[in-house]
Protein backbone atom coordinates (compact mmCIF):
# COMPACT_ATOMS: atom_id res chain seq x y z
CA UNK A 1 0.00 0.00 0.00
CA UNK A 2 1.00 3.69 0.47
CA UNK A 3 2.39 6.38 -1.86
CA UNK A 4 4.91 3.34 -3.42
CA UNK A 5 1.61 1.48 -4.64
CA UNK A 6 0.18 4.49 -6.11
CA UNK A 7 3.32 4.75 -8.68
CA UNK A 8 3.79 1.27 -9.25
CA UNK A 9 0.23 1.06 -10.47
CA UNK A 10 0.72 4.23 -12.69
CA UNK A 11 3.36 2.43 -14.12
CA UNK A 12 1.86 -0.42 -14.89
CA UNK A 13 -1.26 1.61 -16.31
CA UNK A 14 1.16 3.11 -18.28
CA UNK A 15 2.87 0.29 -19.47
CA UNK A 16 -0.32 -1.27 -20.39
CA UNK A 17 -1.02 1.31 -22.87
CA UNK A 18 1.84 1.30 -24.16
CA UNK A 19 1.92 -2.53 -25.15
CA UNK A 20 -2.03 -2.22 -26.10
CA UNK A 21 -0.34 0.81 -28.94
CA UNK A 22 1.93 -1.38 -30.07
CA UNK A 23 0.00 -4.55 -30.53
CA UNK A 24 -2.40 -2.41 -32.07
CA UNK A 25 -0.58 -0.43 -34.73
CA UNK A 26 1.93 -4.01 -35.54
CA UNK A 27 -1.51 -5.48 -36.60
CA UNK A 28 -1.80 -2.70 -38.82
CA UNK A 29 1.87 -3.69 -40.50
CA UNK A 30 3.54 -0.86 -38.49
CA UNK A 31 7.21 -2.11 -37.87
CA UNK A 32 9.46 -0.33 -34.75
CA UNK A 33 12.61 1.02 -34.38
CA UNK A 34 13.76 -0.61 -31.44
CA UNK A 35 11.85 -3.39 -29.22
CA UNK A 36 11.06 -1.42 -25.74
CA UNK A 37 9.05 -3.19 -23.05
CA UNK A 38 8.26 0.35 -21.43
CA UNK A 39 6.08 3.29 -21.59
CA UNK A 40 7.33 4.11 -24.92
CA UNK A 41 7.61 2.76 -28.21
CA UNK A 42 9.19 3.91 -31.87
CA UNK A 43 6.51 3.03 -34.64
CA UNK A 44 8.24 3.97 -38.19
CA UNK A 45 5.59 5.38 -40.67
CA UNK A 46 5.61 7.13 -44.11
CA UNK A 47 6.35 11.13 -43.63
CA UNK A 48 2.88 11.76 -45.03
CA UNK A 49 1.23 9.41 -42.29
CA UNK A 50 3.32 11.49 -39.90
CA UNK A 51 2.23 14.56 -41.02
CA UNK A 52 -1.45 13.80 -40.93
CA UNK A 53 -0.86 12.59 -37.30
CA UNK A 54 0.81 15.61 -36.20
CA UNK A 55 -2.21 17.41 -36.61
CA UNK A 56 -4.20 15.87 -33.67
CA UNK A 57 -1.50 13.88 -31.96
CA UNK A 58 1.92 14.86 -30.34
CA UNK A 59 4.73 12.90 -30.78
CA UNK A 60 8.22 13.51 -31.28
CA UNK A 61 10.41 12.33 -34.00
CA UNK A 62 13.27 9.89 -33.16
CA UNK A 63 15.53 9.88 -35.89
CA UNK A 64 15.45 11.66 -39.20
CA UNK A 65 13.55 10.73 -42.38
CA UNK A 66 15.12 7.78 -44.17
CA UNK A 67 13.21 6.18 -47.93
CA UNK A 68 10.34 8.20 -47.06
CA UNK A 69 9.86 6.73 -43.43
CA UNK A 70 10.29 8.47 -39.94
CA UNK A 71 10.62 6.45 -36.56
CA UNK A 72 8.37 8.40 -34.01
CA UNK A 73 8.47 8.17 -30.38
CA UNK A 74 5.05 7.68 -28.24
CA UNK A 75 4.93 8.05 -24.63
CA UNK A 76 2.26 6.98 -22.19
CA UNK A 77 1.74 8.57 -18.93
CA UNK A 78 -0.12 8.91 -15.71
CA UNK A 79 -2.75 10.98 -17.73
CA UNK A 80 -3.42 8.57 -21.00
CA UNK A 81 -6.51 6.75 -21.92
CA UNK A 82 -7.42 3.44 -23.21
CA UNK A 83 -9.35 5.90 -25.61
CA UNK A 84 -6.24 7.40 -26.88
CA UNK A 85 -4.05 4.63 -27.81
CA UNK A 86 -7.63 4.01 -29.89
CA UNK A 87 -8.05 6.94 -31.51
CA UNK A 88 -4.31 6.48 -32.70
CA UNK A 89 -4.94 3.18 -33.45
CA UNK A 90 -7.82 3.89 -35.40
CA UNK A 91 -6.35 7.07 -36.94
CA UNK A 92 -3.21 5.02 -38.53
CA UNK A 93 -4.98 2.48 -40.24
CA UNK A 94 -7.29 4.14 -41.60
CA UNK A 95 -4.43 6.60 -42.92
CA UNK A 96 -2.41 3.40 -44.02
CA UNK A 97 -5.61 2.10 -45.72
CA UNK A 98 -6.10 5.43 -47.63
Amino acid sequence: GGKDSIYFEMAARANRLAKKLRDGLAKSGVKFYSESQTNQIFPVLPVNIVRELEKDFFFYEWAPEKEGMIPIRLVTGWGSEDSDADAFIKRVGELLRA
